[in-house]
C-alpha cells in the first residue's frame, strides 16, 4: 500500500488518497488534488504546489493549472543535461520535503 499525501507550508495534512505500492505518485495526483479537505483561504489568489522531480510531465502541470495552482516542478536530469555534482555552487543543499516529516518513519 502507498500513502500519497498533500499537505499545507507547515506540514498539516489536508487530502490523502491511498493505492497500490506499485502505483507511481504522478498517476494519482489528479486524485490526490480532488480529495483535498479543506478550502483555500480567501486571502490566497494562487496556491503554490511544490513537487519534486518525479512529477515533471506535462499531466502532472496541466492537473495542477486546472485545480488553480501554480506548480513549482524542477525538470528531470537528463543525459544532455545532467545535475552538477555535490558541493558546486548549482546544486540546491539537500533537504527534506515538508511532507516527508509529516509521515512516520518505519523502523
Amino acid at each position: 500500500m502507498k500513502r500519497h499525501l498533500l499537505t499545507e507550508g507547515k506540514g498539516i495534512p489536508l487530502a490523502v488518497v491511498l493505492s497500490g505500492a506499485n502505483r507511481t505518485d504522478m498517476k494519482k495526483l489528479a486524485d490526490l488534488l480532488d480529495a483535498r479537505m479543506v478550502e483555500v483561504p480567501a486571502a490566497v489568489e494562487t496556491p503554490h504546489l511544490c513537487l519534486d522531480r518525479g512529477y515533471d510531465y506535462a499531466a502532472c502541470r496541466e492537473a495542477a493549472t486546472t485545480r488553480g495552482y501554480t506548480a513549482h516542478i524542477p525538470p528531470k536530469a537528463s543525459a544532455a543535461q545532467p545535475l552538477p555534482p555535490p558541493g558546486h555552487p548549482d546544486r540546491h543543499p539537500p533537504r527534506r520535503w515538508v511532507v516527508e516529516n509529516t509521515q512516520p518513519q518505519c523502523p
